[in-house]
């Protein structure tokens, strides 16, 4: 009888799985593309081998989201992780084999969703369990494509993960060769993705109602690795080397990897809109704190606002001054101490945003507080505005708090001085075209300081291209304090400048400096407190990017070629001989407002 039941309840499950089926099939009114014949659609055209760096692909595709226009908004620099979340697949830098382009045009009108993946990486199975019911409940309207990420070597391949994940891309794309009507492979790769480890695909393959015979042949045979080698090159193309990497009608994704969120931006590509599309409900509305001090000359955020209604349109603004009671209860509560501030509750977690956003936010005792690099400090003295902010009874620069601000700063005609970082491309460039501006301009006063960090407890320096620049930083001010030469002191920088690997000693020499005598100093604690000295006044200003310049000791500018420079020191010291004169507009091909 046990034996009886178990057959009914088999019976019953394989009948269940059946409808479910043809559901689908019933569904997806055109037949989805197979592998096969989006391989065919292929263009020739492909570069040579080159290593892709996913740090800077990262940076420039979230460029153009809202959070990175938080940012440029307040001059911060871009930074870069393709949906907000920091994975092991997205730090690798994998040297890639570009294939040939592959055009997909969406098929009569259907949205077109690519996934670049890695087989056996967990954010993968993240996405794709997200993305399988919007398959099932909108695949009439759906244009969906799965490639891989790996290596093809020539003779093999090389994934994260190994041949594991080798063989199993190719499987994968075996099953969507033959298994491509109404996405029906999905329910393999959702099996497999619940014990990917395993070995035993066979039982999924099962489980799913495929052709086993039919996958293994395609694997045995050596169509799959072929089909594996072309899926690696559309995935080269689209310049993929982090999993998982999301298109929706060739529209970077980088939103939250939920079915509901899934489904929204589909939608938003729909013309005619899907009866799911007209099911799905509206967010809730959130509240979004906006603090501000009406006494800040340079805090407007109504930009920010307006690229806030486009990703919140049915949030509600609240806006407080600092002035108002509910504004210092709002800031005391808060625990921040820089205006203006972005204010979230906690019910922003629940939203389709909160994916993108999640690590531009920070606590913010019941709040979540929007990193937008704001600077100003209510509580302490505005340097400009004829009024005691304090109340000790001491005004503007009088007081204490003003000491380093830029407009207490006695002037200082003909002087320019510049803070770098000394492997800092635009610096080099910055610094390389001084020469020229030195040449028009003899007469100016000219300084150099290096931007770096320090850890009182180590006692030990910091910079952005490591300990090789604040090497470098030491060696540039020894070579100063030794020469006492600008002309010396400057050729060792730019003969350093055109090979930093090269040999220091070397353009020590050639600029004619003690090469011993720059090694002691480099060396020694003397180096080190030239830079600690050097440091502290760009620490004093709040100046982290380089090349910055700062004209008559009080007005800041940047630029990198000799024009840039002349005009932005002219602009001061119109007198100056040197000024009346047009300069090289040369950037080196880097960006004229670019920095480190």
């Amino acid at each position: 009888m046990a034996d009886e039941t178990k057959a009914k309840n088999k019976a019953k499950e394989k009948k269940k799985k059946k409808k479910v089926k043809q559901k689908r099939q019933k569904k997806t009114i055109e037949k989805a593309p197979s592998k096969a014949k989006a391989i065919e659609s292929k263009t020739s055209g492909g570069d040579d081998a080159e290593s892709i760096s996913v740090d800077k692909l990262l940076a420039l595709l979230l460029a153009v989201s809202v959070i990175m226009n938080f940012y440029l908004f307040y001059q911060y620099n871009s930074l870069l992780d393709d949906a907000g979340r920091v994975s092991e697949d997205n730090t690798q830098q994998m040297r890639v084999v570009s294939g040939q382009a592959i055009q997909r045009p969406a098929i009569d009108d259907k949205v077109r969703v690519d996934f670049y993946v890695m087989s056996m990486c967990p954010y993968t199975s993240q996405v794709q369990t997200a993305i399988n019911p919007v398959l099932e409940k909108m695949g009439d309207v759906i244009d969906f494509s799965i490639n891989y990420i790996a290596q093809d070597t020539g003779s093999g391949f090389n994934s994260l993960r190994g041949q594991p994940e080798v063989d199993e891309n190719i499987r994968q794309l075996c099953a969507m060769k033959n298994h491509g009507n109404g996405y029906e492979y999905m329910e393999y790769i959702i099996c497999r993705n619940s014990n990917i480890q395993s070995d035993d695909w066979q039982s999924c393959a099962r489980s799913a109602d495929l052709d086993i015979q039919a996958i293994m042949q395609c694997v045995e045979s050596g169509e799959g690795a072929e089909l594996l080698r072309k899926s690696i090159g559309v995935s080269n193309d689209a310049q993929a080397s982090g999993s998982p990497t999301m298109f929706i009608n060739g529209q970077r994704y980088s939103g939250q990897r939920t079915e509901r969120a899934f489904t929204q931006a589909i939608c938003g590509h729909i013309s005619n809109q899907h009866y799911i599309c007209r099911e799905l409900p509206p967010e809730k509305p959130i509240d979004i704190i906006v603090l501000n001090d009406r006494r800040c000359a340079n805090c407007n955020i109504e930009p920010l606002k307006a690229n806030l209604r486009q990703e919140f349109p049915a949030a509600r603004f609240i806006e407080y001054d600092y002035s108002q009671d509910d504004g210092k209860r709002i800031y005391d509560e808060s625990g921040i101490e820089v205006l203006p501030a972005i204010l979230f509750g906690q019910d922003v977690r629940q939203t389709d945003k909160f994916g993108n956003m999640q690590r531009f936010l920070q606590d913010a005792g019941p709040y979540l507080n929007l990193m937008i690099g704001s600077r100003f400090d209510p509580k302490r003295e505005i340097c400009d505005n004829g009024m005691d902010d304090t109340g000790n009874g001491l005004i503007d620069c009088e007081d204490p708090d003003c000491e380093h601000a830029l407009v207490c700063r006695q002037e200082i005609p003909k002087r320019l001085d510049a803070f770098v970082m000394s492997m800092c491309p635009f610096a080099i460039t910055g610094l390389n075209s001084m020469d020229e501006v030195l040449e028009a301009i003899p007469d100016m006063d000219f300084n150099l300081h290096y931007i770096v960090g320090y850890d009182e407890d180590s006692l030990e320096f910091s910079s952005l291209s490591g300990q090789r620049e604040v090497d470098e930083n030491i060696r540039q001010l020894c070579a100063i304090d030794i020469s006492k030469d600008r002309r010396k002191w400057m050729g060792y920088i730019l003969c350093r400048n055109s090979d930093m690997n090269g040999d220091w000693m070397e353009c020590a020499d050639e600029a004619g400096i003690d090469a011993d005598l720059m090694s002691e100093c480099s060396t020694k604690q003397h180096g080190k407190d030239l830079l600690r000295q050097s440091m502290k006044t760009a620490q004093d200003l709040g100046i982290t990017g380089s090349p910055t310049w700062m004209v008559s000791n009080k007005n800041l500018f940047s630029g990198i070629s000799a024009e840039q420079i002349r005009s932005g020191f002219c602009r001061y010291n119109q007198d100056m001989p040197g000024c009346e004169m047009t300069l090289s507009d040369d950037t080196a091909g880097l960006p004229a407002q670019g920095g480190c």
